[in-house]
């Protein structure tokens, strides 16, 4: 009886935590998850309301260049900084 109350708690434990972690996915953009996984990697994330819209595209093109981000990325991370600024 105990066995089968733990598999059923690791089941749901299992479960639950698979939903909420799609759950996240899906309300993240894009452009978010490629700024996150990229800008992160050289410092930490800056907040997207620290510059202006202009300010966001010099600065991706600049450093994103410098890690080799391709144009198509770059716009997506540019697209999502000016949504939230």
């Amino acid at each position: 009886m105990n066995r089968v109350v733990v598999i059923i708690i690791v089941f749901l434990v299992t479960v639950i935590g698979g939903c909420s972690w799609q759950m996240a996915g899906v309300n993240m953009t894009s452009g978010e998850r490629l700024f996150r996984s990229n800008c992160r990697s050289c410092h930490t994330l800056p907040n997207p309301k620290s510059q202006t819209d202009s300010d966001w595209v010099s600065l991706v093109k600049r450093y994103g260049s410098q890690i080799d981000l391709v144009p198509e990325v770059q716009a997506k991370i540019i697209a999502y900084l000016q949504r939230v600024n």
